[in-house]
C-alpha cells in the first residue's frame, strides 16, 4: 500500500528519510523536492546539524546523501553555502561524494569562484578538491562560453601540483585528455615529465588522448536518479543482498570492488562498482 507522503509535515518527512535509509521510496524524495524552498529550510537545517554528521550505522547513515541531493534537486539558491560547507568540513562516504559534482552544476556558473578556491587549497581534503574539479568541469559541459576559461584554470592547477600522492593532479589530467586542446595536453605532458601522473599516463601522451569533448551522461545529471529505479539505492540494495548471502569465506567477506575488475574494464566502461558514471571518471581515479 503506497503511503500518501502529501499529508506529513516537513519534519516527519526528515525522519522518513532518515528511518527508510537504503530503502526510502521514490514517492517520498518526490514530495521532498516538491514542497520546494520551504523544504529547502528544513534540509539545510539538517546539514548544518552536527548530529547529522556524527558516526552513523544504517539506515541513518544514508541522511546526509540524500539531504544534500535533495537540496540540489530543489535547487534553491540559498542552498549552495551549507552544500560546500558540507563538501569541505565533513567525513562523506563514496557514494555522497560522487554525487557533489552534479549537486554543485544545478547552481552553474555562480559556483566557479568558490569551487575554484576549493580546487586550489592544498588545505582542503583531497575528495573536496577533486569534488570542486569536478564541478568546474561540469559548469563548462553546460556552458560552451566558459570552456576556455574552464581549461586555463584546469592547467593552472595541474601546473601548481607536486605530489602524485593525492590524485589531484590525475584527476585533472582524465578531465583534460578529454578535452584535449593543445593547452591541455601541453599541461599532461608536463606533468607526466614530472612524475605526477601514473596508470595508462606512463605511456606517450597520444595514446590516452581521447578528445571526446565536453560531454557527461544524463541520467548523471538527474539527481533523483539515485532515488528511482536503476539508481544507486537498487545498487545498494543489491550489494546488501549479496553480502547478506555470500559464504562466510576469507574472499567472501570482501565485496567486489572496482579495483578487482579494473584490468578488464575500459576506461569509458560504466564503472562495475555501479554508480552509472564512466570508469574513467569514477573508481579508475581511487585504483
Amino acid at each position: 500500500m503506497m503511503t500518501d507522503w502529501t499529508t506529513p509535515s516537513n519534519d516527519d518527512l526528515i525522519s522518513a528519510l532518515r528511518g527508510f535509509g537504503y530503502d526510502t521510496p521514490f514517492e517520498l524524495a518526490q514530495e521532498v523536492v516538491r514542497r520546494g524552498p520551504g523544504m529547502a529550510d528544513t534540509l539545510r537545517a539538517v546539514v548544518r546539524d552536527p548530529a547529522t554528521w556524527e558516526p552513523r550505522k544504517a539506515p541513518e547513515k544514508m541522511l546526509p546523501v540524500h539531504a544534500l541531493l535533495l537540496l540540489g534537486a530543489i535547487a534553491d539558491p540559498r542552498a549552495l553555502p551549507d552544500i560546500l560547507w558540507a563538501i569541505r568540513t565533513n567525513e562523506m562516504e563514496m557514494y555522497t561524494y560522487d554525487s557533489m559534482p552534479e549537486v554543485l552544476a544545478v547552481f552553474g556558473p555562480s559556483i566557479l569562484p568558490d569551487v575554484t578556491a576549493l580546487a586550489w587549497d592544498p588545505t582542503a581534503p583531497v575528495k573536496a578538491r577533486t569534488t570542486a574539479l569536478s564541478a568546474i568541469y561540469l559548469v563548462a559541459c553546460d556552458h560552451p562560453s566558459l570552456r576556455d576559461e574552464v581549461v586555463t584554470t584546469l592547467t593552472e592547477i595541474l601546473r601548481g601540483c607536486t605530489s602524485p600522492d593525492d590524485n589531484i593532479a590525475l584527476h585533472i589530467a582524465y578531465v583534460l585528455a578529454d578535452v584535449a586542446t593543445a593547452e591541455a595536453i601541453a599541461a599532461i605532458e608536463d606533468a607526466s615529465a614530472r612524475d605526477l601522473l601514473y596508470g595508462e599516463f606512463d605511456g606517450a601522451t597520444e595514446d590516452i588522448v581521447e578528445a571526446s569533448g565536453w560531454q557527461w551522461s544524463t541520467f548523471e545529471r538527474d539527481l533523483m536518479h539515485h532515488f528511482g529505479p536503476g539508481g544507486t539505492l537498487d545498487h545498494l540494495r543489491e550489494m546488501k543482498q549479496w553480502a547478506a548471502h555470500a559464504p562466510l569465506t576469507e574472499e567472501a567477506t570482501v565485496m567486489p570492488t572496482a579495483k578487482r575488475a579494473a584490468p578488464k574494464v575500459g576506461r569509458n566502461d560504466a564503472c562495475p562498482c555501479g554508480s552509472g558514471k564512466k570508469y574513467k571518471k569514477c573508481c579508475l581515479v581511487l585504483a
